[in-house]
This record gives structure tokens, C-alpha cells and sequence, in this order.
């Protein structure tokens, strides 16, 4: 999906993580499940860019 953004050549690692919005711990997750009405909001973006 990232690959997707026009400028994007290649993406070798996305990372994701589960976080507590009260006490900002965090959690590396393979997937989020989320309920329907869940709120989902980024938080501590980190981007490295190659050239």
C-alpha cells in the first residue's frame, strides 16, 4: 500500500504497534483488531528516508 504513493520506489520495514492512550505504553503488534465504533488516531510517526 505505501509503494502505492507516487515517489515511493521501495519500502523494506513498517512497523506497527498497539498503544494506551492513558499511559502511552506500547506494544509491537502484528495486526489491530478493532470494534466498530473504536477510535484510531497515529501517534510517534518515524520515517527514514534513502536515497
Amino acid at each position: 500500500m505505501l509503494q502505492r504513493i507516487t515517489g515511493v520506489d521501495r519500502v523494506d520495514d513498517v512497523r506497527l504497534f498497539g498503544a494506551n492512550p492513558i499511559t502511552g505504553d506500547m506494544e509491537a503488534v502484528q495486526q489491530l483488531d478493532l470494534q466498530t465504533n473504536a477510535l484510531v488516531y497515529s501517534l510517534r510517526h518515524q520515517v527514514q528516508v534513502v536515497s
